[in-house]
């Protein structure tokens, strides 16, 4: 098959007639014009810049549409531990209208905590792309960790796996119009403005879009790096959702959270209530709920209302419990009442 030419202004109408990603951010969209299909995306800053709340992020907003993403999770815990964030994840989805359960059953997650698995991951996230047509976004959470230098030996070829690993991964999403957003950290620089990421120049090379993050006391920025057509250029930015501290963690504390939902339930459910008796009973939940704070801030359970209600239903099982101890203490009593002549009806 005779391979032609395309035109620049064919290639603009495509990417115009696609659907850019939103980064929930409306000063990084017109900084970038959001992530495009087909398109490499690199994200790199240090603690706190944003960089892992953006990825939160990204992977709510590429399940509009019933659509799906292909999460692989990179990192060695000796390091730096990397996790994903269910309440962040939970809480940007409800706010989007969504369905947490669903929603997070749409998220295809491949660990890696080694370089021989990242290689694995990575070429089982190019067969999910393959094979999926509904997968709108590849996102690799720290996509250079595991060959960082402190990691390495000598001549251990750390650098010719990396680029595999790039080369793989982009290279699936760009046959398939899928777009590829990867994060990272960047090299330890003292008083560059924009350090290079961690990685080496391959990564720098085989990425279209480079982003960095930074942060300065309260305010954080953006730095274009790296695009196309688009100058380098440096901004300003918050997140559209409320913002979080970067690291997939919660600005709003747990007790926070807490009380929001409780207000919200009280407004909206339990003055819908007619049995004044439920009424009460939610009363006596409430005690239970803000006696118990302790172990519902430090649960894994994704949603402040979850746990809410699991917290409820070991209450109730409790009171159960207390029942039919008391209901057995009865017994016993009864039958020593009765004497050993009752069972002969004397």
């Amino acid at each position: 098959m005779e391979q032609g030419f395309r035109t620049g202004l064919e290639v603009m109408v495509e990417r115009l007639s696609h659907r850019s990603i939103s980064t929930g951010s409306g000063s990084l969209d017109a900084l970038i014009g959001g992530v495009e299909p087909g398109g490499f995306h690199l994200f790199y800053g240090a603690r706190g810049s944003g960089v892992d709340h953006l990825l939160h992020t990204l992977l709510v907003n590429s399940l509009e549409d019933s659509g799906r993403t292909v999460y692989l999770n990179c990192g060695n815990y000796k390091r730096e531990k990397t996790i994903l964030d269910l309440r962040l994840l939970t809480r940007l989805m409800k706010a989007r209208g969504m369905d947490p359960i669903r929603s997070l059953g749409r998220i295809l997650v491949i660990p890696a905590f080694s370089r021989e698995q990242q290689m694995e991951a990575v070429r089982k996230a190019g067969v999910l792309v393959e094979r999926m047509e509904d997968v709108r976004l590849v996102v690799v959470h720290n996509i250079a960790g595991l060959f960082s230098r402190e990691l390495a030996g000598p001549e251990d070829g750390r650098i010719p796996l990396l680029q595999r690993v790039v080369w793989e991964a982009s290279r699936a999403c760009r046959v398939k119009g899928v777009a590829l957003a990867a994060t990272c950290r960047p090299r330890r620089t003292v008083g560059v403005e924009a350090p290079v990421p961690e990685g080496g120049r391959y990564l720098e090379h085989v990425a279209g879009i480079m982003v960095y993050l930074g942060r300065r006391g309260d305010r954080r920025y953006a730095s274009l790096v790296k695009h196309p057509w688009r100058p380098p250029a440096r901004i300003s930015y918050c997140f559209d959702d409320g913002g979080g501290d970067g690291l997939g963690r919660i600005t709003r504390s747990f007790r926070r959270q807490f009380e929001e939902e409780l207000r919200e339930l009280e407004a909206s459910y339990v003055k819908g209530l007619r049995d004044v008796k439920l009424q009460e009973a939610f009363d006596g939940l409430v005690e239970v709920w803000g006696s118990e704070q302790g172990a519902m801030s430090v649960s894994h359970v994704p949603t402040v209302l979850d746990l809410m209600q699991l917290t409820a239903i070991l209450d109730n099982r409790k009171r159960i419990n207390e029942l039919a101890a008391r209901l057995e203490e009865i017994r016993v009593r009864l039958e020593e009442m009765a004497g050993p002549d009752s069972e002969h009806g004397g």
